[in-house]
């Protein structure tokens, strides 16, 4: 099984032993479609090559662009962050910069 992680940096916060400041990872609120997409990574399925990489384009547009087009600003990450049921995957350095309690 494999993962595809994307994430952010804040250019002005030292990453430490971090590779990236927030950890997001390509997945699915739906629960089909998160099942379809562990499918995709799990190169052990036999799924033909060219559906695998139609498929898998479809959510990374679906899913991870949308992320990235939406998140500009430290603001816009705040508003995110805070619609998320708890902060306990962000480190303690990030949320004292963004001043999430």
């Amino acid at each position: 099984m494999y993962y595809l992680n994307y994430g952010f940096i804040f250019k002005d916060l030292e990453l430490e032993d971090f590779r990236m400041h927030l950890y997001y990872g390509l997945g699915s609120n739906d629960s089909n479609e998160n099942n379809r997409i562990k499918e995709l990574l799990n190169l052990e399925k036999d799924i033909p090559d060219d559906q695998r990489e139609k498929e898998l384009k479809y959510f990374i547009e679906k899913n991870m662009l949308k992320d990235f087009e939406s998140l500009n600003s430290k603001i816009d990450i705040v508003n995110s962050l805070q619609k998320r049921p708890h902060l306990n995957d962000v480190p303690l350095v990030v949320k004292k910069y963004l001043n999430l309690n």
